[in-house]
């Protein structure tokens, strides 16, 4: 069956009008979604008014301004207070010097006493003192010069003693080489251990005078 020419160019324009209005019903809706996704930017902040912030920070309670000052009156005292009982040393204060104290000196009692002396007079001369040795036999000049020596007793560092002339043997270490003849006789060693023979009477003031040269 042959179809008309008219018809056929009527069924053509048909198809192509549907086909224009889905294309720009399509064209439509894509340009709908493309606003749709389009960012709304975001409306400006109002800004807020410092007045009641302000407000409130002046309202503020006194014992929090109190407890911010560092200078109120309260710490002041506080300070004083603490500065005053710690002990503060002098500007010009020096430390103290330690004394050296001196060495212990070894005693003298375990030093050997001198040979050739009795123990008495071994530790007089070991101590350094002047030592005065009487020899006499009873003689008057004996008794004259015995009380002489007598009064030498009471000096300081001074030792005084007596013996009979026929114990000279007693005293190597003093009166060997003195020469010792007779009595009465006086012999006086310094603190050096020097001896020096004085025979017959002596007085007391010539004797002392001796024994003060000695010493």
């Amino acid at each position: 069956m042959a179809v008309s020419r008219p018809l056929l160019l009527a069924v053509l324009g048909l198809v192509l009008a549907t086909a224009t209005l889905f294309a720009a019903r399509g064209a439509n809706q894509s340009a709908a979604g493309t606003a749709s996704n389009a960012v709304v930017p975001a409306p400006a902040p109002t800004p807020v008014s410092p007045g009641p912030a302000k407000k409130a920070k002046d309202q503020a309670s006194p014992a929090s301004k109190k407890a911010k000052d560092p200078a109120s009156p309260a710490s002041k005292e506080d300070k004083a207070r603490e500065n005053n009982a710690k002990p503060q040393a002098p500007e010009n204060a020096k430390p103290a010097r330690r004394r050296s104290e001196p060495a212990p000196r070894a005693p003298r009692a375990n030093a050997a006493l001198p040979a050739g002396v009795p123990a008495g007079v071994g530790r007089a001369l070991r101590d350094r003192q002047v030592v005065v040795l009487f020899f006499g036999q009873g003689g008057a000049d004996d008794f004259a010069t015995a009380e002489a020596v007598g009064s030498l007793r009471g000096l300081k560092r001074v030792a005084v003693f007596r013996d009979g002339i026929q114990n000279l043997g007693k005293y190597p270490g003093i009166v060997s080489g003195l020469g010792v003849a007779q009595a009465p006789a006086v012999v006086i060693v310094n603190r050096k251990r020097r001896a020096r023979l004085i025979e017959g009477f002596v007085d007391s003031g010539t004797l002392r005078q001796q024994v003060v040269d000695a010493r």
